[in-house]
């Protein structure tokens, strides 16, 4: 089973947004990647470079995960990937362009889990409206999401402490 692991470009930002501190944020990150391989399920990310997804994915790395998977632009002749993602970290799953990546993590993955809000989680997410219900870590968001968008992805907001029951759920 493959998670899309999906949240902000900064550390900084998730912890103004559940009001943490960024050593908080980074320990309920390492947890939430212990469960992730403690249920044997892969990941799939794009990784920027000094991101939570970077983090995330080098500790579930770190931990002997199963399998990472890159969702990359390689076709991207518009912005790129080189100069910002880290390429490093798993087997790449070629999107074309960033136009295509939310759709790509979102088709790819068998679910996704939101571990923070961010302008790409946020389409991540609304890629999820026909066909996957997103899961929602409370502690690591700000809040539900406004109303007029959560009667479209209907997600699933849950404590990290209560993942490995939803991911036995989920499975």
């Amino acid at each position: 089973m493959k998670v899309g692991i999906i949240t902000s470009s900064k550390i900084s930002y998730i912890a103004e947004g559940s009001k943490k501190s960024e050593k908080e944020v980074k320990s309920i990150l390492n947890e939430i990647a212990k469960i992730v391989v403690k249920n044997n399920l892969e990941i799939v990310i794009t990784p920027d470079k000094n991101s939570p997804l970077e983090y995330f994915g080098k500790e579930y790395k770190k931990l002997k995960g199963k399998k990472i998977y890159e969702v990359l632009p390689l076709d991207d002749k518009e912005f790129g990937y080189k100069e910002w993602v880290n390429t490093n970290l798993g087997e790449t799953i070629n999107c074309g362009t960033w136009r295509n990546q939310p759709e790509k993590t979102a088709e790819f993955s068998d679910f996704l889990l939101c571990v923070g809000y961010g302008l790409g989680a946020i389409i991540e997410m609304g890629y999820t409206k026909w066909f996957k219900k997103p899961v929602v870590i409370e502690e690591l968001v700000s809040g539900k999401l406004p109303i007029e968008f959560e009667k479209s992805i209907n997600a699933r907001y849950i404590s990290f402490k209560n993942l490995d029951k939803e991911l036995k759920r989920l499975k």
